[in-house]
């Protein structure tokens, strides 16, 4: 099988698009970033499938990057956007030293959002053992932005490189 490079191109833009109203609203308020959040999620996780299913050497080439790790961990998030009781729970805002500003603040760090912790989410109703220890290992409390593109550039890479 071999992957239809344009649907997978047209995915991939979409996911940088809703990256990219995330970052412009990243130091705002925690409420406006959901609906770019759950749209890069769900864009991403998209192009993991249609790789998963339409390039044979696809998983194993995942599964060897770091970046690529990450994908089930992101499903894992994306789960919680979709079809969790409380769409607000998947990420947490970090309020920087940039003002205006609320107390508290981080000194010498803009605000922006990083991945809820996994003890904070709601259960699923279908617990997903793989995707939580991914989420936990490699997103758990760090910054939400950096996973997303990190991600989004390995799977470019993968677009390229077929």
């Amino acid at each position: 099988m071999t992957v239809n490079v344009e649907r997978v191109a047209r995915v991939l833009g979409t996911a940088d698009e809703a990256l990219h109203r995330l970052a412009d609203i990243d130091r705002a308020h925690l409420a406006p970033a959901f609906g770019p959040l759950g749209e890069s999620l769900t864009w991403l996780c998209a192009a993991d499938e249609l790789f998963a299913r339409e390039l044979a050497s696809y998983e194993a080439l995942r599964d060897k990057n770091d970046a690529g790790r990450a994908l089930p961990g992101l499903r894992f998030a994306r789960n919680h956007a979709v079809h969790g009781t409380d769409v607000a729970s998947v990420a947490d805002r970090v309020q920087g030293s940039d003002l205006p500003g609320t107390l508290p603040m981080v000194p010498g760090v803009a605000s922006h959002l990083i991945w809820a912790g996994l003890s904070d989410l709601p259960a699923l109703p279908a617990p997903r053992p793989r995707q939580e220890r991914t989420y936990s290992e490699l997103l758990a409390g760090r910054p939400v932005r950096t996973s997303l593109e990190t991600v989004l550039n390995f799977l470019s890479d993968v677009l390229g490189d077929d």
